[in-house]
């Protein structure tokens, strides 16, 4: 997650989505915030091309900064705060633990995957309508 972070005070926030798929850490919670410094990028960079008196990375270096700086100190998810979460560093593929807790929590390993709730509860909810049809119109006849 610092990584995506560094990435857009950087100047390049196009590149979080495949550091993020690479790592396999996405974080909805962040993304809020990374959206609004990439705006706030495309923003900077656009005034840059404007006016040529403002151009150069450090500029964009240090606007983003500033604006980073009038967000929340902690603009990670909380869950990935608890202790005990265990993440991949992209970098290394080394698994750590955070906060070197005995609680394993493994938010990728202990949360339900959604596609399974789909289709879970589109087969319940086909068999639920099938039944209702079923008795509707058996009060008709």
């Amino acid at each position: 997650m610092d990584a995506q972070l560094a990435r857009i005070l950087d100047g390049a926030p196009s590149s979080v989505a495949a550091i993020s798929t690479a790592s396999g850490i996405k974080d909805k919670y962040f993304q809020h915030f990374a959206d609004k410094l990439g705006s706030a990028c495309a923003d900077i960079k656009t005034q840059q091309w404007e006016n040529p008196v403002i151009c150069g990375h450090d500029y964009l270096v240090r606007e983003l900064r500033k604006i980073r700086d009038t967000m929340p100190t902690d603009i990670f998810s909380p869950s990935l705060r608890l202790d005990g979460v265990y993440i991949v560093n992209y970098d290394t593929l080394v698994v750590h633990a955070l906060m070197h807790s005995c609680i394993d929590f493994n938010p990728n390993s202990h949360t339900p995957v959604e596609i399974l709730h789909v289709i879970l509860l589109g087969f319940v909810m086909q068999c639920l309508d099938r039944k209702r049809r079923a008795r509707k119109y058996s009060k008709c006849d």
